[in-house]
Formats: C-alpha cells, sequence, structure tokens
C-alpha cells in the first residue's frame, strides 16, 4: 500500500477532508468541504450521540477511490481527525468511535494547538506556546506547558471572538438614524451598520462625520466620536486572558509565542488586546496552516499507538459497501451479513475522567472528618499505556511538583482508579480548592505521538 493517511479537519463551521501522500512530497489533496451549519450542527453536535451513518460512508466512499493495491488495505489507512479547539472530547469520541465500529484499525484524533505547540516547541526557541483560535463569537485559548512536552491547558472565553466594540458601535449609529426612517428594523440593517462601525474603529479617526446606505435605498448621516466606544468588554478581554496565563505563572511574555487561527487573525482589535509582551506573534493560515497539517498528520499517523489490539465489533453495523464492479470474493474483503466483521482497534486512553467529591465520614463515637474522594475512569476500562500520575494541587502550576503527586500507576494499569484522601492536606493545607490531574509521569518521555490530557476536575473546600 502506497504511503497514504486521510486527514478530517473539523470545526463547529466546517468540515474536509485532505489526503497526505507520503510517498510523494507530502502534497496536499483537498477534498470537496461541507460548510453546511446544520450538517455540522447534525452531526458533530455534543447532543449527537453518534457521529452519522451519512458523513462516515462518504469519508468511506472517498478512501476507496484511493491507489489502494488490495481492497482490503481500506482498514488500514490512517484516519487522522484533527480537531478545533471548541470542539469537546466528546465529539472526538464519537467520531473516533464511528470508525472503529465500521473496522477501520487506524484512527487517532488530535487537536490543532497541539500540533501547533509541538511544531514550535521542536525548534527549543519558545519556552511556550499559546495559541488563540476565534470562531467569530467564542474565544479558545491553549497553552502548551513548557516543563511538560504534550501538556495543553485550554480556557474558552465565550462572546469574547470578534470585536465587542462593533455591535455596541452599530446600535449607536442606529440611535442616530433611525429617526429619519420610517419601516427599518436594525436586524434588518444590522450588516451595513456593522461595516459603519467597523470602517470607523479601524481607521483611527478620533471623531468620524460619515454616512451609511439603508436597504430603503436612501443614505444618512451620521457622527460617532471615540466617547462612544465601549471600553468594559475590552478591560474583561484583557483580565481574563492575563489571568489565564497568570494562573500557570506565565507572567514574562518575552519568551512565549503567540499563535492566532481563525476570524483572530483578521481582527486587529484580538491583535492588539493580546500580542502585547509575546516574543512572536505569527497567524495559522496559508503556508503556516499547510506545514502544520502535514506535520499533525505525519506524526500521528506514524504513531505505534495505531497497534491492533482485538475487541468485540459491535454488533449490528454494517460494513462499508463495496462498488458494485469490485469482486465480492475475495477473502480479504470486507465481511457481509453473515461473516463476523473485522477487528476493530482498542480504543485510546482519551478521554480520561476525572470526579471529586468532599464527604465527611464517621471516625467514632459523634466524630467525623473529611475525605477527598477521587474517581478515574475511562470508557471501556482500557489499561493505561504509560507510567502516570494523579496531582492534586491548589493552583495550576506550568509543570509536576513531587509534592503534589498522591499516586503513581504503572503502565498496564486498568481504569478505573478510585482512592479517599485525608483533609487537610498536608502540601497545601489553607487551600480554598484543590485541583486534580491526572498526567504522564514527568519522568515518561511524551511527546506528539503518546502524549494524552485530561480536563482538571475542581473541588471548593
Amino acid at each position: 500500500m502506497k504511503n497514504i493517511s486521510v486527514l478530517i479537519t473539523l470545526s463547529d463551521k466546517t468540515v474536509s477532508l485532505t489526503t497526505i501522500d507520503g510517498d510523494g512530497n507530502g502534497i496536499l489533496k483537498p477534498f470537496p468541504s461541507w460548510t453546511s451549519p446544520k450538517y455540522i450542527k447534525d452531526f458533530i453536535g455534543d447532543s449527537q450521540p453518534v457521529f452519522g451513518d451519512v458523513f462516515c460512508m462518504e469519508v468511506i466512499k472517498y478512501i476507496e477511490k484511493l491507489p489502494l493495491e488490495d481492497d482490503s488495505e481500506i482498514y488500514d489507512i490512517p484516519i487522522v481527525i484533527l480537531l478545533e479547539n471548541k470542539l469537546s472530547d466528546k465529539v472526538a469520541a464519537n467520531i473516533k468511535s464511528e470508525f472503529l465500529r465500521r473496522g477501520f484499525n487506524k484512527v487517532k484524533t488530535i487537536r490543532i494547538d497541539f500540533v501547533a505547540s509541538e511544531f514550535f516547541r521542536r525548534e527549543g526557541k519558545w519556552q511556550s506556546v499559546v495559541t488563540v483560535h476565534s470562531d467569530g463569537t467564542d474565544l479558545a485559548v491553549a497553552l502548551a506547558l513548557s516543563g511538560q512536552p504534550g501538556a495543553i491547558e485550554r480556557i474558552t472565553l465565550p462572546g469574547m471572538g470578534s470585536d465587542p466594540r462593533i455591535d455596541a458601535l452599530a446600535e449607536k449609529i442606529w440611535d442616530e438614524v433611525s429617526e429619519n426612517t420610517i419601516d427599518l428594523s436594525i436586524e434588518n440593517e444590522m450588516p451595513a451598520l456593522r461595516r459603519a462601525a467597523e470602517a470607523y474603529l479601524e481607521s483611527g479617526k478620533s471623531e468620524l462625520q460619515g454616512s451609511i446606505h439603508l436597504s430603503d435605498g436612501d443614505d444618512y448621516d451620521f457622527f460617532v466620536d471615540r466617547s462612544m466606544v465601549p471600553k468594559s468588554q475590552t478591560k474583561k478581554l484583557e483580565a481574563d486572558f492575563s489571568g489565564f496565563l497568570a494562573d500557570y505563572d506565565l507572567i514574562d511574555r518575552s519568551r512565549s509565542l503567540l499563535l492566532l487561527s481563525g476570524e483572530a487573525t483578521e481582527s486587529n482589535f484580538l491583535k492588539n488586546i493580546l500580542s502585547p509582551g509575546f516574543g512572536d506573534v505569527q497567524q495559522i493560515k496559508d503556508n503556516l496552516e499547510e506545514a502544520l497539517i502535514k506535520f499533525g498528520a505525519a506524526e500521528a499517523s506514524a504513531d505505534t499507538s495505531f497497534e491492533k489490539k482485538i475487541v468485540p465489533a459491535s454488533a449490528g453495523v454494517k460494513p462499508p459497501e463495496r462498488p458494485a464492479d469490485k469482486p465480492a470474493d475475495k477473502p480479504q474483503n470486507p465481511p457481509g451479513d453473515d461473516v463476523p466483521p473485522p477487528p476493530v482497534a482498542e480504543e485510546e486512553l482519551l478521554p480520561v475522567n476525572i470526579e471529586a467529591k468532599i464527604e465527611k465520614i464517621k471516625t467514632g463515637f459523634m466524630k467525623r472528618k473529611s475525605v477527598l474522594k477521587i474517581d478515574i475512569s475511562s470508557p471501556g476500562n482500557p489499561k493505561i499505556k504509560w507510567h502516570s500520575v494523579l496531582c492534586v494541587q491548589e493552583k495550576p502550576l506550568s509543570s509536576i511538583l513531587p509534592e503534589n503527586i498522591v499516586r503513581e500507576y504503572d503502565r498496564g494499569a486498568k481504569l478505573p482508579f478510585s482512592l479517599t484522601l485525608d483533609l487537610p492536606l498536608k502540601h497545601c493545607p489553607n487551600a480554598k480548592r484543590l485541583r486534580m490531574y491526572f498526567k504522564p509521569h514527568p519522568d515518561e518521555p511524551v511527546g506528539i505521538n503518546n502524549a494524552y490530557e485530561t480536563e482538571p476536575c475542581t473541588v471548593t473546600l
């Protein structure tokens, strides 16, 4: 089989397929993209229990057209699913599960912020990499921790993925011109109002006497100045962004790289607010975006964690359909209804779920004590593939400190894990809240091919 992998790139707005041909020069071969918001919502929305037969079959039809030496090789083509930051781990798990259920042996999910941070981390120039992605509504921020390669901390800032001043100023322009209009509504005129507001903000002028063309065909004069531009949202974005970085001790940004993606690459507002102090600012688009996609796909498709471990296939799942002109009697062809389906690769460790709560337990007559109960689980209860640790700490840190490790787990240990810790914890006796992390051991060599991560669990004391 030629060295081919299929990359599925997902955001909450677009889905696209790309073929990575490693035998040649790695030229990206775009496949038609699905951009309908309804399609995306139906098939990758968090409320959807599965990824959907329609999309999976479209991908399978695409794979069948690739230059394979044998039809059976369809099951060994690496399928790499590249997710934008905003999509949840649940979406990733659903997508991966659907392809595994159909008999594919090599399926891996990976996030663009992880690929980007690993790409630049290997330069050895930056202590940390901060990736900011805007979908036009929310802002997804990811920090690649300098002290632990492969670790990513993320936060979503709702409603901060665009310039909040535009809508506010557009409303002020409407208040001024609406007195002279008849039968017009702000909802219908908002695109023109926003364009006028954005043009003023981009102009850098202190005030502007302008005109706006509305849907009734008339032009209306308006006046704006800087006193009309709200500043509260700007200050909130600055505070939330700086606070997130400060939580991980990233105060000095001079040796850190800021990467902008999505609509953040087109927003001077976001660039001006987020970029001060960083050693460099780059945008994930064009050549850099192509380089990151190639890098992520090549690394993921070469991953040794694609190993084939046999687990029972889900019942009732139909195998990929074959074109009518292909013979059905090859011994390695996908099975029919009367043949057991092919082996399914074991699920990777992601996602690992951490649940914790504070309980009071009885220790004697009229005596009770507080304990922290922690449960760690993963769908299918697989064996962990790397020496791992559970950390409990008060403050999010950029590296694992030995005093925060409350339990170590050897490679091969089977999930779920549970443990109970007496409170207060000796290493953080006056904590007001505790954060729990399940991570690879500091001595474990972690890279793009074997890193895993978990969302931290937090309890308030």
